[in-house]
């Protein structure tokens, strides 16, 4: 629908024809991670995210960096901030970023490896999803 809305200036000499601008929400989808941690407020891409550990209320972010970022909100939380078709969750207490996935290890239990030689246990419910995931 284009509704175009007439203003005439001040010195009612001029009349314009103009179309309003749609409203734009202010919270947009970014490919950022907004963490609320104790000291501050860490803003961090998803693709500098390897991995996510949920420990009870209280969250590990860690990045393809090394560097642990602790936030006070649950793996539950972060999860419904995260696409879907990037991270995926394991395990109960995991949730990984499928980009860093470099090697599945089937033996003795299911694991998956990370870029630097980080292993994340996966649950026996998830098995087959993560065979499914790298088809």
């Amino acid at each position: 629908m284009n509704t175009a809305t007439k203003v005439i200036a001040f010195d009612h000499s001029t009349v314009e024809e103009f179309t309003p601008i749609k409203s734009v929400s202010m919270k947009k989808k970014f490919s950022r991670l907004v963490i609320h941690g104790f000291d501050c407020i860490d803003i961090v891409k998803f693709s500098e995210i390897l991995y996510l550990h949920g420990e009870g209320n209280y969250c590990n972010i860690i990045k393809t960096t090394g560097e642990k970022i602790l936030s006070s909100k649950t793996l539950k939380y972060f999860q419904e901030k995260l696409p879907i078709n990037t991270f995926f969750r394991p395990h109960k207490s995991f949730i990984v970023n499928l980009q860093y996935v470099s090697k599945i290890h089937k033996k003795p239990m299911m694991e998956l490896e990370l870029d630097g030689d980080v292993r994340i246990p996966t649950s026996r419910a998830n098995k087959s999803k993560v065979v499914n995931l790298f088809r």
